[in-house]
């Protein structure tokens, strides 16, 4: 378990080094776009800059890793949930966090993510629910997912298991 966290915090560390690149890189790119430009450009380089819609990717290579921040959890506990995606491109997702299934999914969450090309990290919390009660769920082990949606589809999935316990 502890050489995993040592993992998880090297790419946490690099993705972040990356997106710092990245963003200063950008940044570079769009002040010297501005500064060369005349007044009547700077307004249409305005209104461009301001659109995100991304073109279409066909068949965009997605790898992705899901993991909890333990792997036992008791009633009402908070749990960490951290998804590692590896993108070929820059693509607008959805990422759907799902699981706990008893008659119905306790964890259910859909959220939008730009993805940049490369490591990519979110960070999800969740109260586990308690153990038995009429709202409580038995303790054994459960499954927490996540998929990423793009363009309607499910273009890769992750699952990790956790263990409830009272």
């Amino acid at each position: 378990m502890i050489k995993w966290a040592y993992v998880f915090v090297v790419i946490l560390l690099f993705s972040a080094c990356i997106r710092q690149k990245v963003d200063e890189a950008t940044t570079t790119q769009v002040s010297s776009q501005m500064t060369t430009t005349t007044k009547a450009t700077t307004t249409s380089t305005t209104a461009q800059s301001t659109t995100t819609t991304r073109p279409l990717v066909q068949n965009p290579e997605i790898n992705i890793s899901l993991s909890t921040d333990k792997d036992v959890y008791h009633s009402n506990e908070l749990m960490s949930i951290n998804v590692v995606v590896d993108s070929s491109h820059d693509l607008d997702v959805l990422l759907r966090i799902y699981g706990i299934s008893a008659g119905y999914y306790r964890i259910d969450k859909t959220e939008s993510m730009a993805l940049l090309r490369g490591l990519n990290q979110k960070s999800f919390s969740y109260q586990t629910p308690r153990c038995y009660g009429c709202a409580g769920i038995q303790p054994g082990s459960y499954n927490v997912n996540v998929d990423v949606i793009y363009n309607s589809e499910v273009i890769a999935s992750s699952t990790t298991e956790i263990e409830m316990q009272q």
